[in-house]
């Protein structure tokens, strides 16, 4: 500060700039000085913009003798030069500049953390809130969440909290490090540049775990860390996935199961039901199975894919047997008539036979016979339903149009049609496509017929037909008991065996004849029944399950660990840094910019650093080591 004690003072004029004294004397004018600011008026005093400003004032007074200006202090016209500002002598303060005995020394406070504990907390509390929400909301339907942001989106946001709470921790430390860095021994002086820009992101950062590496080993997990928590977002966009699954819809499913049959005819029948129509459902089943139309199958599957558990039914099955081998053939050539009887293993005499005449040729290639197994009058139903035999002639067409018979190599079938006990497993539909899954026959046998009254006249007679499965193993199959309305059991039998007791003139045996599989077409025949079973009026319909397909919230932990070891090794670096600051008792300076302007530099030549540009500045920092010394004031010594 300028003085004015001695304001007579005008003839000479005493300046003490930082470490050293200089004295000149005075211009005819005098100092113009502004005691409202303190602003000193320098080309008053005679000197230029350039001389004023050779170096920082730290005090300007009247010296103690104008006449006798302490030794060792400059007098003349010129100023001191630059260079001899920063002397490599130790420094001795003047007299008035020593220390206050009642100065404070700068001392560690854990206080000063306060704002970096708290970001920590932050971020730490981020990281939670980011793993309830994957706790909560891992493996649920997606269409359940109902927060306007999507769930990706808040893990981002929280994501984002955590990262840069964590830098703004980790920036402090790697700050604070740096003064510590310097306080432990001499070091260059660029290596105050490094620790800077470290302290701003992550490129500075990797060029400080280069270059200060292993020097400073806690700088270095800094570093680390701030170059690690550039892979945070990526790895937290990669958290959450959204695949399909399928699951059950709330829509039901069900299926007809047929454990007894009435088409609601009645049981009071006095003569033969042969000749009576079948009930509709049941005469399309066995066309559909006849010419190789689809079953029908009725399924009740609004979203076109159900399952249902396995059950047991009463199914109408065809057990076939290929007798070509077995069968005798006798055949006769009488002119204008070819005939040949076929006899098979069963005992069915089956004919076949070429006529010719004027008018053309006439032919029988094809020809079945079928017997039925009801018994009205029986109080015991038989499970055999139907037993039958069939003779197919391959022929071929000859050049002028006639047919050229093989009837030396017949194809014969035998079948028996049985009601039986059906286990389906794995019944299901799949894109609208119903599939039975595995199946299981189980054989029947009669048991006997209960007896039912009238209400009104009180009379009694016979009821239903009723079966059990026969030698059943299995608990739950033995309590099973299947039944079947005896005219109804006799219409459907009267049925099939006109089906199967035709030949090749009419269209039940053409339709049998022109099959590539005769085996196969009467098992789909036996299929189309028991589906129409399944169908009738007391049908019980099974439940089973709808599935649909859902996207649902699937958390992959794996992509979790990094940010949360990044978000740990933050805390655990931001301790670390405290303790070692505490017991290295340096003040809390972190990034302050304004130490470096408090500091005294002590044995450094301005020749030592060019500052033509920000290249030479560098060049001559590395040239130079420094050591930081905060003893009473903040010192730099040059080494």
């Amino acid at each position: 500060m300028y003085s004015t004690d001695n304001p007579g003072a005008n003839s000479s004029h005493y300046h003490q700039f930082a470490g050293y004294s200089t004295y000149e004397p005075l211009q005819d004018h005098q100092l113009g000085f502004d005691p409202t600011n303190g602003n000193i008026n320098y080309e008053s005093y005679g000197m230029s913009a350039t001389q004023s400003h050779y170096g920082q004032y730290e005090n300007i007074s009247t010296g103690p003798s104008i006449n006798n200006p302490p030794a060792g202090e400059y007098v003349g016209g010129e100023h001191p030069s630059l260079d001899s500002l920063y002397d490599t002598a130790p420094y001795k303060p003047e007299p008035d500049e020593e220390p206050s005995p009642g100065r404070p020394r700068p001392q560690f406070g854990f206080k000063d953390w306060f704002w970096e504990f708290g970001l920590a907390m932050v971020s730490i509390a981020s990281t939670v809130v980011i793993v309830v929400i994957l706790a909560v909301e891992n493996g649920r339907a997606l269409s359940g969440w109902h927060f306007f942001i999507a769930p990706n989106s808040l893990i981002a946001i929280f994501s984002t909290i955590a990262k840069s709470t964590l830098l703004v921790s980790v920036a402090s430390c790697l700050s604070q490090l740096k003064w510590i860095y310097f306080t432990d021994s001499s070091r260059p002086l660029y290596h105050f540049e490094v620790f800077d820009e470290a302290s701003r992101g992550p490129w500075g950062a990797a060029v400080l775990s280069c270059i200060v590496h292993i020097r400073a080993k806690l700088a270095l997990f800094g570093s680390i860390i701030t170059i690690v928590a550039l892979a945070m977002e990526p790895f937290t966009q990669q958290i959450l996935a959204f695949p399909s699954r399928v699951v059950a819809s709330n829509n039901p499913a069900s299926f007809g199961v047929g454990i007894a049959y009435d088409s609601g005819i009645g049981l009071l029948k006095t003569r033969t039901v042969f000749g009576l129509p079948i009930e509709s459902k049941m005469q399309g089943a066995i066309m559909s199975g006849l010419y190789n139309t689809e079953a029908p199958v009725k399924v009740q599957c609004p979203t076109g894919r159900c399952t249902w558990p396995p059950f047991t039914a009463m199914a109408l099955a065809a057990q076939c047997s290929n007798v070509t081998q077995s069968t005798k053939i006798n055949c006769t050539f009488d002119g204008p008539s070819n005939k040949c009887i076929y006899t098979t293993p069963g005992g069915y005499h089956i004919s076949t036979e070429a006529s010719y005449s004027q008018g053309g040729a006439s032919y029988i290639l094809f020809n079945s016979s079928s017997t039925s197994q009801w018994d009205r009058g029986s109080d015991w139903a038989n499970s055999t339903l139907l037993k039958l035999a069939a003779v197919n002639i391959s022929s071929t067409t000859t050049a002028n149009g006639g047919t050229d018979a093989d009837y030396q190599s017949p194809y014969a079938i035998e079948c028996d049609m049985s009601w039986v006990a059906r286990t389906f497993q794995g019944i299901n539909v799949v894109n609208g496509t119903f599939a039975a899954g595995t199946i299981e026959d189980h054989d029947l046998e009669g048991i006997a017929r209960p007896k039912l009254k009238t209400p009104e006249s009180g009379w009694w007679f016979p009821g239903p037909y009723q079966f059990r499965i026969k030698d059943a193993s299995d608990k739950t199959l033995q309590d099973l008991t299947f039944s079947i309305n005896p005219n109804d059991y006799g219409i459907i039998a009267g049925h099939l065996q006109e089906v199967f007791s035709s030949n090749s003139d009419d269209n039940f045996g053409m339709a049998l004849m022109q099959s590539s599989d005769m085996i196969g077409t009467i098992q789909n025949i036996t299929t189309s029944i028991t589906y129409a079973v399944g169908q009738g009026k007391n049908a019980t319909l099974l439940a089973g399950t709808a599935l649909t397909s859902e996207t649902y919230i699937s958390v992959q932990w794996v992509w979790f660990i990094l940010p949360a070891l990044t978000i740990l090794s933050s805390l655990v670096f931001l301790l670390t840094t405290v303790i070692h600051s505490k017991r290295q008792d340096v003040a809390s300076w972190k990034q302050s910019s304004l130490l470096p302007l408090f500091t005294r530099f002590v044995g450094l030549h301005v020749g030592d650093i060019a500052s033509h540009s920000p290249k030479d500045l560098m060049s001559g920092a590395r040239r130079v080591n420094v050591r930081f010394d905060m003893k009473d004031e903040p010192t730099l010594n040059a080494t």
